[in-house]
């Protein structure tokens, strides 16, 4: 096996229909998978797995430091208008997301997150009133001279991300929270800016595994090497401790919904929907199928074959 980098999604086709590559696993965007159906002798398949798409609030942030505006981002934000203009365009399958540690599907998926999410922009703005903010002339709040304005970043060159900050900028205009969109390449993304903090809002996907609550400590537990956002709860980090140890599934999933319930009641951050694997190959090849957790499509190399000719 040989495995070539092609960070731009959108020469993966073009890499595929050349026969320079003969298998492509990049992130679904509309015309990707438009021009993969169009190609000869490839057969692609979109599946929903363990990863979903998320937004992360940095604590460090003083105006995200507020429970309260957290709450009000999350109140003011239409979840099934972003589904509908991004991951509804691939499948019907696709919906708002309620859980972090579960997700639809897994026998123990609870919705804790259903009351947020839907555009309710009266809520919203009731929210920061009462944190103590004020409208200014220009329709975005303010408190204390700082004006509520906040950067949201991602992935740069990603299309459905960049199409999702658009509608999310449009959105909170419509509360009073002004959004500046600011993106970086993958590397320096992951990399050098959500290690060290440098944002204000993050939108990335998690990539989950058969062990939902193990997987998910470090993105929650204070100090974790997943918790970019620095929130920090010693309810939830007892409850994970509780969780990781318990040996009983059942007594455990419930721990993992109550750890998620703490999550949304302090607003650690926002779900958005479960993230689509896409796995393009050529025909000529037999055995290979997706695997949408952190395996990916490699899951069963040891059986792949090239067919005969």
């Amino acid at each position: 096996m040989v495995f070539r980098f092609l960070p731009e999604s959108t020469t993966q086709p073009a890499a595929l229909q050349n026969s320079e590559v003969d298998l492509i696993y990049p992130q679904p965007q509309l015309d990707l998978v438009a021009q993969v159906k169009a190609l000869p002798d490839v057969t692609s398949e979109l599946n929903f797995g363990l990863s979903f798409e998320h937004f992360d609030f940095n604590f460090k942030n003083p105006h995200l430091a507020n429970a309260n505006v957290r709450k009000a981002i999350a109140t003011g934000l239409n979840v099934q208008a972003l589904v509908d203009r991004t991951v509804k365009q691939f499948s019907d399958k696709a919906a708002p997301l309620g859980n972090r540690i579960w997700l639809p599907g897994q026998q123990y998926y609870q919705d804790h997150f259903g009351q947020y999410g839907k555009g309710d922009t009266a809520a919203a703005t009731r929210l920061l009133e009462d944190a103590g903010y004020t409208r200014g002339a220009d329709g975005i709040y303010a408190k204390d001279g700082s004006k509520l304005s906040l950067r949201i970043s991602t992935t740069a060159g990603n299309q459905l991300r960049e199409t999702q900050e658009q509608l999310i900028q449009a959105q909170m205009k419509q509360i009073g929270v002004d959004i500046k969109i600011a993106n970086a390449d993958n590397r320096k993304f992951f990399g050098e800016w959500l290690p060290a903090g440098n944002f204000d809002i993050a939108n990335f996907g998690w990539v989950g595994n058969p062990f939902a609550i193990s997987s998910s400590q470090d993105i929650y537990r204070t100090g974790g090497g997943g918790n970019y956002g620095a929130y920090a709860s010693k309810k939830v980090d007892q409850l994970l401790a509780q969780a990781v140890r318990e040996t009983d599934e059942a007594r455990s999933a419930e721990l993992g919904n109550q750890i998620d319930q703490q999550l949304t009641a302090d607003m650690a951050t926002i779900p958005l929907y479960a993230k689509p694997t896409y796995l393009a190959v050529r025909n000529t090849f037999a055995n290979i199928g997706d695997n949408a957790t952190q395996e990916g499509p490699f899951w069963n190399s040891n059986l792949w074959a090239q067919k005969a000719t």
